[in-house]
């Protein structure tokens, strides 16, 4: 007798683990990117940007503006990863000061505050920010 014969012995369907979330900081062309990706590969993905409903369908969403700490929420409890990409919007230096390093800040902060264990967090920047290099970076 075979255990496909017996239906007693046939094999349990393997446990369904639910996806690693991915949290977008900045959905952008680059940050859309990214998430398209990770969908692929089967990641759940939450877009935070400041016009959420310009991302694609797969993405949860949310409205966050870097520049007003309270718009940013806490971090969905199964966030696995940050990918940080945000747009300063211009190319003026206090909003990159607003967006990059306090909008930073206020991110890491939440996930602080979260509690999780383990995320990994990645910095996507642009060679902008370095406005003084003349877009050389050694």
């Amino acid at each position: 007798m075979t255990s496909a014969s017996h239906p007693d012995l046939q094999q349990a369907p393997p446990h369904q683990t639910p996806p690693r979330r991915a949290v977008l900081v900045g959905c952008g062309d680059v940050g859309t990117r990214i998430g398209r990706r990770l969908i692929d590969q089967g990641w759940a993905v939450t877009g935070w940007r400041r016009r959420p409903d310009q991302l694609p369908d797969a993405f949860s969403r949310a409205s966050v503006d870097l520049t007003r700490g309270e718009s940013v929420p806490s971090l969905p409890p199964d966030t696995a990863a940050v990918v940080f990409a945000p747009s300063a919007g211009s190319r003026d230096p206090a909003r990159y000061e607003s967006v990059y390093h306090q909008g930073l800040g206020v991110v890491l902060d939440r996930l602080s505050e979260s509690g999780a264990d383990h995320v990994r967090v990645l910095l996507v920047s642009s060679t902008s920010v370095h406005g003084d290099a003349q877009g050389v970076l050694d």
